[in-house]
Order: C-alpha cells, then sequence, then structure tokens
C-alpha cells in the first residue's frame, strides 16, 4: 500500500493542467467577442442639437438588424461610449437630431447624417476614437445663405485701409536724402555677358518653347474635377452678374475670374482645348515677365536661365495647360513685380502705380490666394524702401491701399466663403489621406515647388544649398528683387504651416495637398535657383533644368487626368435599359461623369450631384449613385438597377495622390459581396467596373425639396399628385407640410409612379391641405420622373409670396415714409445744387427746320401701310388687358388707386384713354387710332429732333428708320400706349435740348402716368443735362433743369406710395406665370433675338445685327465730336440700351427660375436714340465714300423690309374670332372650353365668344 502511494505521488501533474489551460485558451478566442466597450470623443457639433453615435455592422443601412448600438453625445464634452459590442468590425455614423426610437427602427435614411470616419474600427481595441464634425449652426447658417456681415471685418479693414492712406500721405511729405529712381541698388552685373543674337533671339526661342510645351495635345484629354468645376461655377449661376456675387461660386471657384472667363468662351465653344487656352497664353506670359523682370535686374544670362527653369518646372506646365486660373494668379504675381520695377524707375510712376493696383485687384479675385502674394510684396517694399526710398514707399501705400478697397468692399464675402469651404472640407475630409507629419508634407511641397519628382525629398539636400547661394547672390546683386523673392518664400513656407494646421484641424487629422494655392508664389523658390547661373556651379543648375524638362515632356506625352472619354465610350457601347453608374471615392465626381456621359450637353451640367435618368440613344442609364448624405452602399442598396457601372477614380497631383484608396477599396468590397462582377478596365488614373444584380426590385421614393424664400409666416403644404386633373381619386397621393424653419419637405411614398407632379398651396386661412382654395399653384408644371428623388433635394422657389400678402394685407404700411424720404433726398441734393448755380443767360435754340415735302412722303409712308390691317384682327393678350383694366373698375375714381389694375397695367393715362374711347365704341379699329397718330407725330418729331442739330438730310433718313423700326411699327397698330411713349421720348428729349422745361416737366409727368419705364428716361436725361454742364457749364440751363425736374418729382414721388405697394404683387404674379415663359436659350441668343429687334434686323441676320450695332457705336462717336449737346442725350440712351437687355434678362432669370421673356415694349423710351445713331453713322459714310453710305442705308432698310414684310403679309395676333365663330356655329348643348397655356386667356377668349360683350369682359379664371 505505501508503494502504490509513493508511486501514485510521483506521477506529474503539469500536462495534464497544461492541456487543460490550451482547450480553454482555444474555446475563448474562438468565441465571438462579447461586452466590448467603444469609447470616443465627437469634436464639434454644438450644443443646439442632440447628435447620436450609432454603431452599424454594415454601411448599408437598411432594416434594425444593422444598428448594432446607440450612444447620445454629452453636450458639453462630446463624449460617447457605446457598449455591449460583440462584433469584430463595425462603422461609425453620426446622426443629428434624429429621434431615438427612429435609430433602434432602423429608419436612419429619414435621419441627418455624418460620415466623420469612413474605415472600420475594431471595438476590441482600448483606442478612445475622436470624430470631427463641423459646428453645425454655423453650417446651418452658412447653406441657408446667411453671411457674415455682422462681423468686425470690413470695419477692420476699411480702418487698415485708413491708416495706409495716412501712412502713405505721411512718407509722401518726407525729405527725400538720396535720388528716388535708381537702377537696381546692388553691384551690378554685367549687362551683355551673351552676344547681341542671343539678346535679340532669346524672347521668340522662349515663345517657342513654351508654345510647344502647354499647347501641344492641349486639348487631348477630358476636363478633371477642379477643372469642371470651375466651368460648373461659370455656368450655374443664371446671368454674369449672378458669378459675382454667387456665394457658392465664391467657396468653389474662390473667386469670380476663372468662371466668368470660361462663361464668355462658352459662348463660343466648350471644347476642352478651347477652356484651356487662356491659361497657355497666361503661362507664356509668366515666362516671359519673368525674363523681363530678372534681365532688367540682373542681366540675359540669369533671365535665360531663370526662364527656362520656370518654363520647363512642372508646376507651371501642368497649371498653363489647365483650365483653372493658377496660371492667371502667377502671371498676375510677376506681373506685380515687373510694373513695381518701371514704377520705381519712372519719372512719371502713376500709371503705373495704377497698374500695380490693378493686376494686385486682378490676381485676388482670380484666386483668393493671391492674398499671400501681396502681403508678401508689402512687407518687401516695407522693409526696402523704409529708409532710403520714403517717397516711393508712400506711393506704394496708396497704390495698396486702392487695391485693398476691393477685398474690403467684400470682406463679408470673403469671410463667409472661407467658414463655408472650412465646413465642407470637414465633410469631405475621410476620403483625404491622413497626415503624415508637418515635417513630411512640407518636403513634398519643396520638393515638387524646387521642379523635383515628389518623392525626391532626398533632393532637397541638393536644392535647398542652391536656394541659399542664390539668395545670398540675389541679396549682393539686386536688393529689392531679394527681399520680393524672399518674402514670397516665407510665405510659402506660412501656407504649408496654415494649411497643414487647418486641414488637420478641420479634417480630423486629415490633408489636402493644394500645390496649386503656391503657384502664384513660385518665384520665391525659382528665382534664387536660376543665380546658380553666374557660379561655377552653373552645372548643377543646367542638370536641373534637364531633369524639369524630362519630367515636362513625360507629362505631355502620358495621360494627366482621368481617361473620362474612354470610359464613357464603353458605357454606351455596352449599355442596356435598367442599368445605372455610381462613382468612387467622392461624390463630387457625379457632375463631370454625367456631364461626359451625356455628350457635353449643357442641361446636364448644372446637375449638383444628384441622380437622375440620362437617355442615351433609346436606352436609360440612372446616376450617378454616390455618398452624398447616405453612405455609398446604402445609396446603391436602395436604387433599382439591373447592372451597375462604378467609376473610381484615382486622380493624382504632380504625382500625389488626391485621395486615400483605402475609400473605393472597401466599397469595392462590398460590391463583390452583394453583386457579381461582370467585367473590370484599368484605365489612366481610372478604374471602370461593372456589376450584375441578381435580384433588382423597385426602390422606395421620398420626395424631397426645399422652398427657397419661404418664411413661415403661414403653413405651406406640398401635395403629390398623379396627374394634374385634381378630381382624380388617384390625387392626392400625399401630403406634406414645409418645415417653417429649414423650407424642407420629406414625403415619403410606399408605391410611387413613374411620374408625378407637385402642387404648393399657402394655407392663409390655416384649414389645412385641401385641393381647394386660394394659393393653390404647381410648384413645377411639367411632371417630374419619380426615380429624380432619388438621393437629392429638389429647390423650389417661392420668392417674395409671403411679402407681396403682407404688403397688400397692411395697405400702403410703410410706403409713404419711403416716399417722404426719397422725396427729402431728391430734394435736399437739388437744393444743395441749385443754390450753388448762377443765373446764367438763356440760350436760344436752334431754327426749326422745314422737311419740306420729303418729311410728307416718309412720315406718310411708314404710317399708311399700318392703316389696312388696322381693325383686322381681334385684340391681343395685351391689348385686353389695358381695356379690361380700363372698363373693370366701377368709375374712375376707382380706376386711379385700384391695386390690381396698377399691377396689371401699371399708370391709370391708359386705361382711362381706353375707357373713354370704349363709351364710343369698342371696335378694334378705334382702340387702336391713337396709336396710328402717335406714330406719325413720332416720325415727324425724330426728324425735327435730328435737322435741328445735325442736317436736313440726316433727319430725313432718322425720321425713315425711326418710323420703320419693327417696334415702332408694331406698336403703331396696337391699342397699348407704346407708340405714345416713343413719341414722349423724344419730345422730352426736344424740349429739354430747347430749353422749353416747362413742356418738358409735363410730357415726362403725362409719361410717368403712361407707364413707370418713363421714369427711367428721365434718368437718363438727367445724366445727360449733367453731362452737358460739365462740358459748356452753363449754370443757367442746368439751374432751370433743376427747377423742371422740382416739378415733375411731385406727382410721381406721391403716386409712388401705390407703386411700392403693388410692386411685390406684381413680382409674385411673374413668379407664378413663370412655367409659361419660354425656357432660356442662352445668353448670346437672347441678346442677339433682342438686338436684332431693336436695331430692324431678321433674328437670323446675327452677322447683321453685330454689324447694326457696331454702325450705332461709330454714329454716335461721330456725333460727339460734331454735335455735343445731342450726342450727350444719344449715347446715354443708347448705353441704357444695352443695360435694358441684360437687366431684362437677369431679372426675368431670377424672377422666373431661368425662364425669360422677350419684354421688346419696355424698349420704345428708347428707340430714338438707336435711330439717330444709325442715321448719323450712314450719313458720316455717305460724307467719307458715297458708296459706302448708300450700301449702309440700303443695309438697313433691307433688314427692316424683311421685318415689316413678315409683319404685313403674315398675321401677328390670334385668329380669336375665326375660332369663336367656329365654336358657336359647332356648338351644342353641354359643350365647355378652355384655353392654354395660361390662365389669363381664358378671360380674352370668353370676350371674343361673347362678341365684345362687356358684360363678358370681366369673366375671371374660373
Amino acid at each position: 500500500m505505501k508503494l502504490n502511494r509513493q508511486n501514485r505521488r510521483r506521477v506529474p501533474q503539469w500536462p495534464m493542467f497544461s492541456l487543460v489551460a490550451v482547450l480553454m485558451l482555444l474555446m475563448w478566442t474562438s468565441l465571438p467577442a462579447y461586452g466590448h466597450t467603444l469609447n470616443g470623443r465627437v469634436v464639434g457639433g454644438g450644443q443646439d442639437h442632440s447628435i447620436w453615435v450609432v454603431a452599424v455592422g454594415s454601411r448599408n443601412l437598411q432594416g434594425p438588424e444593422n444598428i448594432l448600438g446607440k450612444s447620445r453625445v454629452d453636450p458639453k464634452s462630446g463624449l460617447f461610449s457605446i457598449s455591449e459590442l460583440s462584433v469584430s468590425k463595425l462603422y461609425l455614423i453620426v446622426t443629428v437630431d434624429c429621434v431615438s426610437s427612429v435609430i433602434d427602427a432602423g429608419d436612419l435614411n429619414g435621419c441627418r447624417l455624418l460620415f466623420p470616419r469612413i474605415a472600420s474600427i475594431d471595438p476590441s481595441s482600448d483606442k478612445t476614437y475622436e470624430l470631427q464634425i463641423p459646428d453645425l449652426k454655423k453650417a446651418q447658417a452658412i447653406w441657408r445663405g446667411d453671411t457674415a456681415s455682422e462681423g468686425p471685418h470690413r470695419s477692420a479693414g476699411f480702418a487698415f485701409l485708413v491708416l495706409l492712406v495716412l501712412a502713405g500721405v505721411w512718407l509722401l511729405r518726407q525729405k527725400q536724402k538720396q535720388p528716388t529712381h535708381v537702377l537696381g541698388d546692388g553691384l551690378s552685373l554685367p549687362r551683355q555677358p551673351l552676344p547681341n543674337l542671343a539678346v535679340r533671339w532669346a524672347p521668340l526661342v522662349l515663345i517657342l518653347i513654351s508654345s510647344a510645351l502647354y499647347l501641344l495635345y492641349l486639348g487631348r484629354e477630358a476636363l478633371d474635377l477642379l477643372e469642371y468645376s470651375y466651368f460648373h461655377e461659370g455656368l450655374r449661376p443664371t446671368s454674369f452678374s449672378a458669378v459675382v456675387s454667387d456665394f457658392i461660386s465664391a467657396e468653389l471657384a474662390h473667386g469670380p475670374v476663372a468662371p466668368l472667363i470660361h462663361r464668355g468662351l462658352s459662348l463660343f465653344s466648350i471644347d476642352p482645348f478651347v477652356l484651356r487656352l487662356p491659361s497657355a497664353l497666361f503661362g507664356l506670359l509668366f515666362v516671359l515677365s519673368v525674363f523681363a523682370i530678372v534681365r532688367r535686374e540682373l542681366n540675359l544670362r540669369v533671365a535665360i536661365a531663370a526662364a527656362l527653369l520656370t518654363l520647363s518646372a512642372p508646376i507651371v506646365v501642368f497649371y498653363a495647360r489647365d483650365a483653372t486660373p493658377y496660371a492667371l494668379a502667377g502671371l498676375c504675381a510677376s506681373a506685380s513685380i515687373w510694373t513695381l520695377l518701371r514704377a520705381r524707375d519712372s519719372q512719371s510712376s502713376w500709371p503705373w502705380w495704377l497698374a500695380f493696383s490693378a493686376l494686385q485687384v486682378l490676381g485676388f479675385f482670380s484666386h483668393y490666394a493671391f492674398a499671400f502674394v501681396s502681403a508678401g510684396l508689402f512687407l518687401a517694399i516695407t522693409i526696402a524702401w523704409w529708409r532710403p526710398h520714403k517717397r516711393l514707399l508712400g506711393r506704394a501705400y496708396l497704390a495698396f491701399a486702392f487695391a485693398g478697397l476691393f477685398p474690403v468692399l467684400v470682406a463679408p464675402h470673403l469671410v463667409h466663403m472661407i467658414e463655408s469651404s472650412g465646413i465642407r472640407f470637414a465633410l469631405m475630409s475621410p476620403v483625404y489621406p491622413e497626415s503624415p507629419g508637418l515635417l513630411s508634407f512640407g518636403a513634398t511641397f519643396l520638393t515638387v515647388l524646387t521642379t523635383l519628382p515628389h518623392d525626391w525629398a532626398w533632393g532637397l539636400l541638393f536644392t535647398l544649398p542652391l536656394w541659399v547661394m542664390g539668395m545670398r547672390m540675389l541679396f549682393r546683386h539686386a536688393p529689392l528683387l531679394a527681399w520680393i523673392v524672399g518674402a514670397q518664400a516665407l510665405f510659402i513656407v506660412l501656407f504649408l504651416t496654415f494649411s497643414h494646421s487647418m486641414s488637420t484641424e478641420v479634417g480630423g487629422g486629415h490633408i489636402f495637398y493644394a500645390f496649386r494655392w503656391t503657384r502664384p508664389l513660385l518665384l520665391g523658390a525659382l528665382l534664387p535657383l536660376s543665380m546658380i547661373a553666374i557660379t561655377r556651379a552653373r552645372w548643377l543648375l543646367i542638370i536641373l533644368i534637364v531633369g524639369a524638362f524630362w519630367q515636362s515632356l513625360q507629362m505631355i506625352n502620358n495621360p494627366l487626368r482621368p481617361a473620362q472619354q474612354e470610359a464613357v465610350s464603353m458605357v454606351h457601347q455596352a449599355l442596356e435599359t435598367g442599368d445605372a453608374y455610381a462613382v468612387l471615392p467622392a461624390a463630387f465626381y457625379g457632375d463631370p461623369l454625367q456631364y461626359n456621359l451625356s455628350g457635353g450637353q449643357r442641361e446636364f451640367m448644372i446637375t449638383q450631384m444628384r441622380a437622375q435618368p440620362l437617355a442615351i440613344g433609346d436606352k436609360t442609364l440612372y446616376g450617378p449613385l454616390m455618398e452624398h448624405r447616405l453612405p455609398f452602399e446604402s445609396a446603391v442598396a436602395q436604387a433599382e438597377f439591373k447592372r451597375l457601372w462604378v467609376v473610381v477614380y484615382r486622380e493624382a497631383m504632380l504625382g500625389v495622390p488626391k485621395f486615400d484608396p483605402q475609400v473605393a477599396r472597401q466599397s469595392l468590397r462590398w460590391l463583390n459581396q452583394n453583386y457579381t462582377q461582370l467585367e473590370r478596365h484599368k484605365l489612366a488614373f481610372l478604374d471602370l467596373y461593372l456589376f450584375k444584380n441578381a435580384k433588382p426590385r423597385r426602390a422606395p421614393v421620398t420626395v424631397k425639396g426645399r422652398v427657397v424664400g419661404y418664411r413661415g409666416l403661414w403653413p405651406f403644404h406640398v401635395a403629390v399628385l398623379a396627374s394634374r386633373d385634381l378630381s382624380s381619386p388617384q390625387n392626392p397621393i400625399a401630403w406634406g407640410t414645409v418645415d417653417t424653419d429649414t423650407g424642407r419637405f420629406d414625403i415619403p411614398l410606399v408605391d410611387a409612379p413613374e411620374q408625378l407632379y407637385l402642387m404648393g398651396q399657402l394655407d392663409r386661412e390655416r384649414l389645412g391641405p385641401r385641393l381647394y382654395g386660394n394659393q393653390l399653384f404647381f410648384l413645377k408644371k411639367l411632371p417630374m420622373d419619380s426615380t429624380a428623388f432619388h438621393g437629392k433635394r429638389h429647390i423650389f422657389d417661392l420668392g417674395d409670396m409671403e411679402a407681396a400678402h403682407l404688403v397688400r394685407d397692411a395697405g400702403y404700411g410703410g410706403a409713404p415714409w419711403i416716399a417722404l424720404g426719397l422725396a427729402l433726398l431728391l430734394y435736399g441734393l437739388g437744393a444743395v445744387d441749385y443754390r450753388r448755380l448762377g443765373m446764367g443767360s438763356p440760350t436760344y435754340a436752334p431754327a426749326k427746320p422745314s422737311g419740306g415735302w420729303q418729311l410728307w412722303v416718309i412720315a406718310l409712308l411708314t404710317t399708311l401701310p399700318l392703316l389696312p390691317d388696322l381693325g383686322k384682327e381681334a385684340l391681343e393678350l395685351l391689348e385686353f388687358t389695358y381695356l379690361h383694366e380700363g372698363l373693370r373698375p366701377d368709375s374712375i375714381f376707382a380706376l386711379l388707386f385700384d391695386p390690381i389694375s396698377a399691377e396689371l397695367s401699371h399708370p391709370p393715362l391708359w386705361p382711362l384713354l381706353l375707357r373713354a374711347m370704349a363709351s364710343i365704341s369698342q371696335q378694334e379699329w378705334w382702340l387702336r387710332t391713337p396709336s396710328i397718330l402717335f406714330h406719325f407725330a413720332y416720325v415727324l418729331l425724330v426728324f425735327r429732333l435730328v435737322a435741328s442739330y445735325v442736317s436736313v438730310r440726316t433727319g430725313w433718313l432718322a425720321a425713315a428708320l425711326a418710323g420703320l423700326a419693327p417696334v415702332a411699327f408694331y406698336y403703331g397698330t396696337d391699342a397699348t400706349p407704346y407708340a405714345l411713349l416713343s413719341l414722349i421720348s423724344v419730345a422730352a428729349a426736344t424740349c429739354m435740348l430747347e430749353q422749353r422745361f416747362k413742356s418738358f416737366a409735363a410730357l415726362l409727368v403725362v409719361g410717368f402716368f403712361t407707364h413707370y419705364t418713363v421714369g427711367v428716361l428721365g434718368v437718363c436725361l438727367a445724366i445727360s443735362a449733367l453731362w452737358i454742364w460739365q462740358r459748356n457749364r452753363d449754370d443757367g440751363r442746368m439751374r432751370r433743369t433743376l427747377l423742371a425736374y422740382a416739378a415733375v418729382c411731385v406727382l410721381p414721388l406721391i403716386w409712388s406710395v401705390h407703386f411700392i405697394r403693388t410692386f411685390l404683387a406684381s413680382g409674385m404674379s411673374t413668379r407664378l406665370m413663370s412655367g409659361d415663359y419660354l425656357p432660356d436659350p442662352g445668353f448670346l441668343n437672347y441678346v442677339g433675338q433682342f438686338g436684332a429687334v431693336i436695331l430692324g434686323m431678321p433674328a437670323e441676320w446675327l452677322g447683321a445685327v453685330v454689324l447694326a450695332f457696331v454702325l450705332a457705336i461709330y454714329g454716335a462717336r461721330e456725333l460727339l465730336d460734331k454735335h455735343p449737346l445731342l450726342a450727350r442725350v444719344v449715347i446715354v440712351q443708347l448705353v441704357m440700351v444695352v443695360g435694358y437687355v441684360l437687366f431684362v434678362h437677369s431679372m426675368y432669370m431670377s424672377f422666373a427660375a431661368g425662364r425669360v421673356f422677350y419684354a421688346y415694349r419696355w424698349s420704345s423710351i428708347l428707340l430714338p436714340s438707336v435711330a439717330v445713331c444709325l442715321a448719323l453713322g450712314v450719313s458720316t459714310l455717305w460724307n467719307y465714300r458715297r458708296w459706302m453710305g448708300v450700301l449702309a442705308a440700303a443695309f438697313l432698310f433691307l433688314g427692316s423690309a424683311q421685318r415689316i414684310k413678315s409683319m404685313t403679309l403674315n398675321p401677328q395676333r390670334p385668329d380669336q374670332a375665326a375660332a369663336a365663330k367656329r365654336i358657336q356655329a359647332d356648338r351644342q348643348t353641354g359643350d365647355a372650353f378652355c384655353a392654354l397655356p395660361a390662365v389669363y386667356y381664358g378671360q380674352l377668349f370668353n370676350y371674343a365668344l361673347s362678341n365684345g360683350n362687356t358684360d363678358n369682359l370681366m369673366a375671371w379664371p374660373r
């Protein structure tokens, strides 16, 4: 027994325990992780919003099973903690103002989502994750269009400019201790170290080399993302002026000059070669300016070396072949240095200082980063000139103050842009690479700026010593240039520090390599290197230049941009119905791809990152699907498609990738897990994939929109309709109410039709949504595809509708105070000027010329063709409107103060005249007779005006051209006031020139109460009177003119109380009717059509329109030399014609949501000036060469004859009488009638059906 016990005790036990331990370890590691807690912190957001961090198992946000956990963010500390996580991989999404129950239900599609981190994370890690999101309060204010105008930025800017002006004036008053104008301040170099042949041919050789580098294969590739952004922002705003004032364009383009250039070039061509050609020209001029600067300050050898180094630098070549503003900004920087040197050395320096200021302004508005250049120049000349050249420094300070005025004026705009850019980068930052550290970041920049490949950071050991050596020599031979170059180098370093710190702080550790922003500062890196040309180490510079040329040639020969055209061709060839397409890694690639897929169609350029169907031949392609408001995976999972094309962009800037490639790889892995990959094509900077959806399904639809201009004064409801038939049982499909704070509405549809309509209702009665009542209108008259709402929110413009109702309901409100303030301002200024003017002696008017029988023949020939068809056609819409508003009010007194009449017919004088005439007869010929008489008198007065100041022969010609002008000829047979307005225009000008100011005042008052556009005529004549006074200093004439205007303004100022009250209502009517107007044909086509009508040319004769306009300008120029009094009246009105066309286009593009109206009739007050200028042009050509004058006159009369032939032989008004007779002849009991395309035609046709019965004249649209 003892032996057995001892033997048992000797048996080793550790193998058994080791086996158990191993088994337990294996079991523990094989079990899923359970109970992990994820801790983190949200940076940003603000305390005014409810922020949740949601952990999801997949970025496809569908179903509650995908929600792994959630945590509300502490509003003060930003901390969050998600516990009980039992997975090894998850994703984090931030929701804003989303209800907890909605998150639990897995319905995250309706929440506002942010994606501060795209990559997956491991919850078992002890790491505390930091999620960077923008300041939501500030973001909401910026997206709603609120600017930073309340801040002190503009005041601080003005204060700095005032100090700068005072400092400049003080410096100009200082005594100069040594000569101001000195050619260089250092030890001069030999001026001709090279043969004279090199001096003569060096600029030409530089031009040839630059042209070859910058123009070869220039249009081979499609626009890349940055180029397209500038192109997009040039054409997205509705007009040229809107490009300047649009805050979104300011944020994306960082200056309006490049978008304006693209908008101007797009009028002729949108080919990439044409759009990039200005940059090539700017790059060439940059090289020449560098050559000129160094040649002036140093010598030819260094100048050639500097020019060769700059023209071959890869960053210069790249942006000289790029449709962006950076070549222009670089040119402005070098040209500023050149003008600064010329101003220093010139005896008459002010023109050069003005040029310097203009270049600073142009550079700044080409790109706002030009401020670094201006700051560097300011610092450099302050250091270099403070003691030796104080007067020069004073002039420079004044030039800087003048240039700084424009940036200070837009300071709130700039602050808004900077804040918007920061918020946008914070939202997009996850797709950018993470920071490698400030040292590595700066080394990459400096490597590229010194012409080395981006991955040759070790090359800085070679270039930086050369740069220091060059700076030392530059200080020795050209100190001023050295200070300028040194300041630019300093600001390169400051910019790198600023860019890195801003990107990492706003973007949560992510960075963006903005090489392009350093392009204007490039001379700070390259000019010191070129100084090596005068040392024994010049062979090192030769190696550097040869290496730069080699890199540039590689850039030209190899693709630089994504091969979008090749990818588009593949999609077009293999496209099938039901296909969709998506873009990676970022949403902003959707617009350029869609634009290329559409073949460059303008209507598919302004997509604003929204998916929509695209017709390609007989097939339809839907997209782009992208990560925008939803994760990429969710956007794809919710879309309906059979096959999916995925375009993965791999853009690189000078070899440095723009985006983190892991983002696209993660999304591609998800696509491969859920769909079948059919194809993959690896192209230049782009990959093209094709996936098949094994189980396509219909995507749910949520109708999303935002009502712009809605103030929340009354509830605003939106109805989704299946058809325009409001009585249909299918209508409405659903209702939604617009949020009073954001103006947004979201209407989910269970089973959406293929096409739907949206109707809005301003619920002033607060009775709730209903398909009846007032203020019920279609947000868009044409149907909208339900697929157009996938992943995007549509914008609908309500305008000032609520304000118009408030003005109507409030009566006159504050209008009397506005009128009183305007009266005090006008009469106060007039009284001050009146007291300063002497009495003067009256000048006598010229003798009244006799036109002889020729004048009567001209007047009759231009009037008699109007008579045969005077009463043949029924009243058209505009004529009926004036007659309607003349007869609708109960009395003459009611007509004067009726707000609807004031809105529709404007002033009451013409409706009063029609009311009086209609009491005798309502026959069309009778109502149109006054216009015939006014037209006849108009021709006679045009002759008198021109013959009195020029010659009888020119007067005959002007009278004939005025009588045959298409606008005057048409409205000469129209029951509207526009023939009278032309007569008042020429009569008022005649009275002002002849100093018959009582008649002048009476004419302007009568004209104002005929049509408000006479107010524009009054302004033109006032400007003309001031211009005349400035020429001859005739105080007596000016004094009497002021008295006349004092008499003129009394009644219009009193009436303006009524006018102000109805102005907003008129704008509201225009907006409600905007769907009936024509779509914008393009600015150039619109101006051409307008110019053809005003100048009397057929619309298809575009070249003739240009020639006629040139002839008018030529005539105005000759008139200014020979007959200055008449010229000043005519030229102001001719300029106003051009301004009027631009104003009408921009006004209707704004009011009518991108639609236009050809308001030819409003130009009637300016027509005499056109006829006078054309007549003077022909007369001048006649005096020079008779055959030229005959040819010009024949050209003008032939164009007018073509127009008049069309107007006399073809009907000009709808044949309502024939239609009414046909209906009356074939009508049966139970018949009904309607009128299209607009509601106001119903009243007109009702009047025609009743044979002009006054009882049916007032038929309201019901």
